[in-house]
């Protein structure tokens, strides 16, 4: 006799809504038979049984009772489920509980604060957590990052007098669970024209590789660019030839773009040679990239550092001339280069490659200089003293 036993267990409607701590579930069993070389088998259902599984943050428990579906011992089987229902199951620090109201969950430390700051970093008189051993100290509404530099400290969440919390997938919105939803891409005016400007370059050594693969007769392959949300605060992302800008940052500057662009061009660059290594399997694709070769033929490394270590090792001389031609004649205290280099840098901040000193050449107070200026163009704002020194675009 052949069992099938088929298992559906599914949430009620599109937004669930948390009441008494759980969450309403309905869930099914169907169990059926099939006749073996022709004979029917008679089968008297007779089986029930608690269940509890582990469902995301959510302990789901439920009884199901075996039954024939008509009240004739034929092989007509169908079990069916009647949910007790979700409870919250924390697995590690019961505080992490929302329903947990032990006091001991909200004591305060010595100095005020709730904060707890990971492994690596100390807490600052005013409750926020910063990289052990840096030395410099940022401006007002600014944290230090990782890497010793500084940006903006992002706003607290609005305050909600909510006990929601939603399974992944779901927000939670005037408290009831809503299923997210992908955004429809907005374009970047500024960010296009940017594009269109790399069309009249001369393609000449590395700029040539990277281009001709995306601009003139021989192109292969089609770079998309839109704005839109992205989590990590980066200016711009880049999913095999779709870059998309950061939203958040709409009046930055030409320079601010056109860094961050050629950036991800080389981006989308590494991409093609990924793509044509797995149709040719031929190594030698890699030949000019050590650090690309280790990730993609070796597979000794993560695929993300070795894009940048790449970009650090190989096409910093380009960005910057590239940079130069859109934006020319950019000096900062006489120095003609400092600008262009800082801009380009700033592209790879908060990257192994940044702090690696046989990739980087630049000092503790190169990368607070490069901190600053990278704000200063992404947001089109003075900081300090110091003002933007690309040119506005006009969205």
């Amino acid at each position: 006799m052949k069992k099938i036993l088929l298992i559906i267990l599914f949430l009620t409607g599109l937004s669930p809504v948390f009441k008494n701590n759980s969450i309403n579930l309905n869930c099914g069993f169907v169990y059926a038979q099939e006749p073996k070389g022709g004979e029917e088998t008679v089968y008297i259902c007779k089986d029930s049984k608690v269940t509890t599984e582990q469902q995301g943050d959510w302990l789901v428990e439920y009884t199901c009772t075996l039954e024939n579906e008509d009240g004739v011992a034929t092989n007509d089987c169908v079990n069916i489920c009647e949910e007790t229902g979700c409870t919250w199951s924390p697995l590690g620090d019961p505080c992490d509980d929302p329903f947990n109201t032990d006091p001991e969950c909200d004591e305060e430390d010595e100095d005020g604060c709730t904060t707890q700051c990971p492994p690596g970093e100390v807490l600052t008189t005013n409750c926020n957590c910063e990289p052990e051993g840096c030395t410099i100290t940022c401006g007002e509404g600014f944290r230090v990052t990782p890497d010793c530099g500084c940006e903006e400290i992002p706003p607290p969440p609005p305050p909600s007098n909510c006990r929601v919390i939603c399974p992944t997938g779901y927000s939670e919105v005037n408290c009831v669970c809503v299923k997210n939803t992908t955004p429809t891409p907005k374009p970047d005016p500024c960010a296009e024209a940017v594009r269109q400007a790399f069309n009249d370059l001369i393609q000449q050594g590395n700029l040539a590789k990277i281009l001709g693969k995306f601009i003139g007769p021989n192109a292969q392959y089609q770079i998309k660019i839109n704005m839109g949300p992205i989590e990590n605060g980066n200016l711009a992302h880049t999913n095999k030839f779709n870059i998309t800008f950061n939203q958040d940052y709409p009046n930055a500057t030409i320079a601010s773009k056109t860094a961050t662009l050629i950036h991800e061009y080389i981006h989308a660059y590494f991409n093609t040679l990924e793509a044509e290594y797995k149709i040719t399997n031929n190594p030698h694709i890699y030949d000019d990239y050590p650090y690309l070769k280790a990730a993609f033929v070796d597979k000794t490394t993560d695929a993300e550092i070795a894009h940048h270590d790449q970009i650090a090792a190989s096409f910093i001389g380009t960005m910057v001339d590239v940079l130069k031609e859109l934006q020319p004649d950019i000096s900062i205290a006489g120095n003609p280069d400092q600008f262009y280099t800082d801009m380009v840098w700033g592209t790879l901040q908060g990257t192994p490659a940044y702090n690696n000193s046989n990739l980087s050449p630049l000092s503790s107070d190169d990368k607070f200089r490069i901190g600053h200026r990278r704000i200063i163009e992404r947001d089109n704002a003075p900081f300090g003293a110091n003002s933007p020194m690309g040119t506005p675009c006009n969205n």
